[in-house]
């Protein structure tokens, strides 16, 4: 198994581009000096190139797995070993009582617990702890009456207030065995069972109910932001300015900003800004952004400053709304090694650090051309719309001077420092406290970013899988076209996939038999890229002319139709410029088309799986509806 976290610090034995090193020192935030084990000698390694090698090496070990892929009872019993596990991970002063301490509550002997520590240590997620599965599974293979035995005096003698040890059980059952005739079972098969059994109940029969919620209580606790990447916190913001488009500069709306913040340091980790509505593709983007090597977004914006920050938190902590609490950014954030907590309700003190911080840039915001200020009154009589100048490029491009070039360098009030110095006192140390010494960044960038993706599960046919009425066709489905469930033959099988919601021309499939993800073009690849949010429009924009949609020409179509009377549109806007006249097309409208225009423009995102060869397109077929009679749309 991969991990899915590389712990880079001194003498971490870490590798790059298949060549093995030693790590001797940080050179800065983002370089080691690392010896070569075989050649001897000193090579200065920047941290995204460590990054790029483990990406690579995962790409070839070919070895995944999907989160949603895992039974929901495995997942749990997997996140129960690991939250009681994480407190020993990194202990410079574990002894074997505290190893016995945990595997005691866990209710495995001291050599298992070690094995885990070890697998944990060594790959950094919570699956490395799923329980492996026997050809046999789910059969016992002991007497029945030897099974009823175990369970028997498991109940009356182990989960009670006397807290008798599994060895002391093992005695009872080997004389209640003896005195049936019946061979005994060993000490292995009674922990087995023994361990099937949910901890909370555990300790609920042992030790008592409040003993029971202090066990849940002390395995999720938060911890203090009083380190380096200890806690993130990270929220949503409209940015106060209206923006204009790319290709006629007219104005078309605000943009949102989605930013995460290291609370220790109060540097900026990551964000991402879009014409998006908030929700859990912009959180995890910016996650991803956070936590993965900054080299690709600085040249993409053209910055020169420095962006220290490539690593995994602790915690990461949000507000309480609702495009937070998805099931898919808690396991995407547990598998890769951190947790997502949430602001308590009515304690706005708890998120403070962000919403200041939001407040900072909000007055530097105001200062642009095009500012919508806080509120009117502010606004006064000024002109919003018609001073706007700049793209969501060109603003994002600012955005990141303002952080990188002066925001982060600038001496914080409530540090005494800049947020960069902090973040390097925070790595190295300094004469008064000791540096964390440690970065912990990401082996799969590829499967980083595709497991804070959302996800569908179809089931596979002759044509290949459909959704939203759109077929998606390549030859590596057919293997598994009319599959039944495992287990169950009178059900089709559902399989995993996930998608991009910026641009849906296009599947991420998880083969659950190669265990490696594969992208599912069109089956029309003659069909432009589009995005969830202009499908909806063309959707609603075919609903309110009371067309029922029923296949995917459909969609096409009128999405052809909306371009040529768009383009009119630009025509006629054009012409009246040059009359004199006002021109007063739909903000709404010229929002989503430069959005969509913004999400054309993003390259696919890399997988090394990807195929070369893609199945040729079945031709269209003839649409009987006529559209002629179509006006321009808007999107709700």
């Amino acid at each position: 198994m991969t991990p899915t976290t590389v712990a880079i610090h001194v003498g971490a034995v870490i590798s790059c581009f298949g060549r093995t090193y030693c790590v001797k020192k940080f050179v800065s935030a983002n370089e080691v000096l690392a010896s070569d084990v075989l050649a001897g000698q000193d090579q200065v390694l920047k941290v995204s190139e460590i990054t790029e090698s483990y990406g690579k090496a995962a790409a070839q070990a070919g070895e995944q797995i999907d989160l949603a892929a895992i039974p929901e009872e495995d997942w749990k019993i997997a996140i129960e070993r690991y939250n009681a596990i994480a407190p020993l991970i990194g202990m410079p002063s574990r002894t074997e009582a505290h190893v016995k301490e945990v595997a005691d509550g866990l209710l495995v002997s001291v050599p298992t617990l070690y094995r885990w520590l070890a697998r944990v240590e060594r790959h950094g997620s919570v699956t490395c702890l799923l329980r492996k599965r026997r050809f046999d599974a789910g059969g016992k293979r002991l007497d029945p009456r030897v099974e009823e035995i175990i369970e028997k005096a498991i109940r009356s003698d182990y989960l009670t207030e006397l807290k008798k040890s599994p060895t002391a059980v093992t005695r009872v059952i080997e004389t209640r065995c003896k005195n049936e005739g019946l061979p005994a079972p060993s000490k292995v098969a009674v922990m087995a069972r023994i361990e099937e059994i949910l901890p909370e109940e555990q300790a609920a029969k042992r030790e008592g109910r409040n003993a029971a919620l202090d066990f849940r209580s002390i395995r999720g606790s938060m911890p203090g932001a009083d380190t380096l990447n200890a806690v993130w916190q990270i929220d949503h913001t409209p940015a106060d300015v209206i923006l204009v488009d790319e290709q006629d500069r007219i104005p078309i709306g605000k943009p949102w900003i989605t930013l995460a913040i290291d609370v220790f340091s109060r540097m900026v980790v990551g964000w991402y800004i879009s014409f998006d509505p908030p929700g859990a593709l912009a959180t995890g983007l910016c996650i991803s952004n956070a936590i993965l090597p900054k080299d690709g977004m600085l040249g993409r914006l053209g910055v020169d400053f420095p962006w220290i920050c490539q690593s995994k938190p602790a915690v990461i902590q949000a507000d309480n709304a609702k495009e937070f609490h998805g099931e898919m950014l808690q396991e995407a954030a547990q598998e890769h090694g951190f947790n997502m907590k949430f602001r308590k309700l009515k304690k706005p003190n708890y998120g403070a650090h962000i919403e200041r911080l939001f407040g900072t840039f909000a007055e530097r915001i105001h200062e642009l051309d095009g500012t919508t200020f806080s509120n009117t009154a502010q606004k006064g009589e000024y002109k919003s719309e018609k001073n706007a100048t700049m793209t969501l490029v060109e603003f994002e491009r600012w955005f990141a001077n303002l952080i990188l070039g002066e925001y982060h360098h600038k001496k914080h009030s409530a540090l005494g420092v800049s947020p960069i110095q902090r973040y390097e006192e925070g790595l190295y140390g300094n004469d008064e406290v000791p540096g964390l010494g440690v970065i912990r960044v990401a082996s799969n960038p590829d499967k980083l970013r595709i497991d804070f993706m959302p996800l569908l599960r179809r089931t596979i046919q002759t044509y290949g899988v459909v959704s939203d009425f759109i077929f998606y066709h390549d030859p590596v489905l057919d293997k598994w076209i009319g599959a039944p469930e495992p287990g169950n033959k009178r059900k089709a099988r559902e399989f995993i996939f996930r998608y991009d919601p910026r641009d849906i021309s296009y599947l991420f499939f998880w083969d659950p038999q190669i265990r490696e993800y594969f992208r599912i073009p069109y089956r029309n690849t003659a069909y432009p890229r589009i995005s969830t949010w202009e499908l909806k429009a063309i959707k609603s924009f075919l609903k309110d002319r009371g067309i029922k949609l029923e296949n995917e020409e459909q969609i096409f179509r009128a999405r052809n139709e909306m371009m040529r009377i768009e383009e009119q549109s630009r025509c006629d806007t054009h012409n009246r410029r040059g009359a004199g006249q006002s021109t007063t097309a739909p903000r709404k409208k010229r929002m989503a088309k430069e959005r969509d225009r913004l999400h054309k423009a993003m390259p696919p995102m890399p997988l090394p799986s990807d195929r070369i060869d893609s199945p040729s397109s079945d031709s269209a077929k003839a649409v009987v509806d006529d559209f002629s009679h179509l006006t321009p749309f808007e999107e709700r």
